[in-house]
């Protein structure tokens, strides 16, 4: 089967860029053909990763390249102006859709993310004929879909798919028809996301080391993580802070004013996905302290990340509120739950504490199966593409 994807890509950053590519290995490695149509690389360098090569390169060497093709839409010029100004985006992807369904006819097209990409999809479907596959994330449905400007427009595209895949009962409101086959729950790749089996945590000759990785951005407790390591430095303890992202537009001059004096605390560029077992590893402890973060409802993937590879997590209740969570982990063994509130002084001692039992109990594997979840993931997507192309 040829899938279309119409969607974020690498280097774009954020989840559904990352559950597109993990989605596209798993599909070409299973042998449909995947045709990437995307904006991304064109990305503002605050919201995409630090690419040492050529971004297609890179993702060749991720996906089976024999089944995997990457369009990047071309950047728009400004000598290709017209009045009143603006940036023809769908026109762009709708454009590059149609080279690649030239080149080779798409059995369906999958449009990940109302805004442009259902909008493009809808085109691209009607002007060919191919079955159009549309599902969200969660700051699509919470921002865009029930807008008084733009709603009415997601949901007659919703309705007139050939499938719209809701993945809560606010998407539901744009459509809940479909009644084939669903996604099961996103697992990672456990090529790529694997449980380190030796640990030093004896911390003789080195700082304790606590990680982020993601967007730095309000709701995510990083002041208050910050200021809490900075106590827990003040008793006496050495342990440093590493966060892997950057500081999204509105948070950098906080984080900045925050952090530009403390030298134990790095700020990398965004790593890309097939990087964050690595950094995982190379942390005592990850930080994901969700709290009133500006997306109601979403549903990271990051702490699934951190568990199958083994790491230490350190999460909010808000991180994991989702029903998948409660219903497979456990706290205290797949991770550590911070149930106070987000104030310095009870995180520096509950960090203190998360340290000390560090030391005397490593990680335990989860009992989690994870490469099942991966295939079985693959599998429920590659099942909602056939019964979308054969009309089901």
């Amino acid at each position: 089967m040829h899938i279309l994807l119409l969607s974020k890509f690498f280097p774009l950053v954020g989840q559904v860029s990352t559950l597109n590519l993990w989605l596209a290995r798993g599909l070409s490695n299973a042998g449909h053909m995947v045709s990437v149509c995307t904006d991304s690389g064109w990305a503002p360098p605050q919201y995409r990763y630090e690419s040492r090569h050529c971004p297609a390169k890179e993702i060749e060497n991720i996906c089976n390249s024999a089944n995997f093709r990457i369009r990047y839409c071309q950047k728009w010029e400004d000598d290709q102006f017209y009045i009143p100004p603006t940036e023809p985006r769908v026109t762009l992807l709708v454009n590059e859709a149609l080279a690649a369904i030239e080149e080779q006819p798409a059995d369906v097209i999958f449009a990940h993310y109302l805004e442009p990409y259902a909008i493009a999809g809808y085109i691209v479907s009607t002007l060919t004929g191919t079955p159009l596959v549309v599902t969200h994330a969660g700051s699509d449905i919470a921002r865009l879909a029930h807008s008084k400007n733009m709603g009415k427009a997601y949901k007659k595209i919703a309705e007139h798919a050939s499938a719209f895949i809701a993945k809560s009962p606010t998407a539901k409101l744009l459509n809940a028809e479909w009644t084939g086959p669903l996604p099961s729950a996103y697992f990672p790749d456990p090529n790529f996301f694997n449980f380190k089996t030796s640990f030093d945590k004896s911390f003789s000759n080195r700082p304790v080391r606590v990680g982020f990785y993601g967007k730095l951005a309000e709701g995510k407790s990083l002041i208050t993580s910050v200021r809490a390591i900075s106590l827990l430095r003040s008793r006496g303890l050495d342990i440093e802070f590493v966060c892997a992202g950057k500081p999204l537009p509105g948070f950098e001059e906080k984080w900045q004013v925050e952090v530009r004096s403390l030298n134990w605390v790095e700020t990398r560029g965004f790593i890309p996905n097939w990087d964050v077992s690595e950094f995982i590893h190379s942390c005592d402890i990850i930080l994901y302290l969700k709290d009133g973060y500006r997306t109601s409802g979403h549903n990271s993937i990051i702490p699934k990340e951190v568990i199958a590879s083994g790491g230490f997590l350190v999460a909010s209740p808000e991180s994991l509120a989702t029903p998948w969570y409660q219903n497979n982990l456990t706290p205290g063994r797949d991770y550590q739950l911070f149930t106070d509130s987000l104030k310095v002084d009870l995180l520096a001692n509950f960090l203190e504490s998360v340290i000390g039992s560090i030391i005397n109990c490593p990680p335990t594997k989860s009992t989690v199966d994870w490469a099942s979840g991966y295939s079985n993931y693959i599998d429920s997507w590659s099942r909602i593409f056939a019964a979308a192309a054969e009309g089901v």
